[in-house]
């Protein structure tokens, strides 16, 4: 068994995004840059929060929220739109064809998708694409 089994998880999403034939990602970095400079489209993912379920006997499971966005520069904000809206139908069925992420997590529990305006850090550029959460049971966990 990995010993990061959610850095594991976070490369294979980034896989699959980078495997999109509806649109070819330009930049995706393995870890979040301090400012999008790539190509866009550009895909981030990365790790956003964590709950832990504990039963008797000090078992219990922990389910991670892993956030993947895919940002497109909105200089022309039709074609943006556009190219964009796609995206989330064949990025959907790479997940769904594999719930456990090359077997990094026990299983996909829920994927929330949001499209519109997207920033990054703080600065001024303001984007457009899909932020989604992908939700993942990592595994059932004895003690911490």
């Amino acid at each position: 068994m990995s010993t990061d089994p959610l850095g594991d998880a976070i490369a294979d999403i980034q896989t699959k995004v980078l495997a999109l034939t509806i649109v070819t990602i330009n930049s995706a970095p393995t870890n979040p840059p301090e400012a999008l400079t790539g190509a866009y489209p550009f895909a981030v993912t990365y790790p956003s929060d964590v709950d832990y379920d504990f039963k008797m006997g000090g078992i219990g499971r922990g389910d991670n929220n892993i956030t993947t966005q895919i940002h497109w520069t909105r200089q022309n904000l039709p074609t943006a739109i556009a190219a964009a809206r796609p995206v989330e139908r064949e990025f959907m069925k790479k997940l769904f064809a594999d719930p456990t992420l090359s077997r990094t997590v026990v299983a996909i529990k829920h994927i929330h998708g949001k499209f519109g305006f997207l920033q990054w850090a703080d600065k001024e550029d303001i984007h457009i694409g899909w932020d989604f959460t992908i939700t993942v049971a990592i595994r059932e966990v004895a003690s911490l």
